[in-house]
């Protein structure tokens, strides 16, 4: 599944307006949390057509970059809300946090603005046809 994260596209818009993912200044720069040793790349948490920077400290996300292309926009039904493996449950507010409480999981990126394109449908296809086989 993960070949289907491509993450942000910094020239999604074209290669005359590259709109790179914010860098971090020295202020917070511990509070980043890396997911490999790749010292440029190895904070960026690629998805589908968006990409997400954690905070170590509060187990959020810093910045979410996104691609949206309504025009070709892909209606989808709920899917469970799960714990990233790649991030691992001790870096991200698990489910517990949102239970008996009025609190929204909140979204810094709507699953609906990024279900768009062939990449997302072959994707759901795939997260279905695993869940069926469950």
């Amino acid at each position: 599944m993960t070949d289907l994260r491509t993450g942000y596209d910094p020239n999604f818009l074209g290669e005359d307006i590259a709109i790179a993912i914010p860098k971090a200044s020295l202020e917070i720069e511990d509070d980043i949390l890396y997911v490999s040793d790749n010292k440029d790349t190895g904070h960026i948490i690629d998805y589908i057509h968006f990409s997400v920077i954690m905070s170590k400290f509060n187990n959020q996300a810093l910045v979410s970059a996104a691609n949206l292309d309504q025009k070709d926009y892909q209606q989808v039904s709920g899917r469970n809300w799960f714990v990233d493996p790649r991030i691992g449950l001790e870096n991200q507010v698990g489910p517990a946090a949102y239970k008996h409480n009025p609190w929204d999981r909140g979204h810094l990126t709507r699953r609906s603005a990024v279900t768009w394109g062939s990449t997302y449908t072959r994707y759901h296809s795939r997260c279905r046809n695993q869940q069926d086989e469950r």
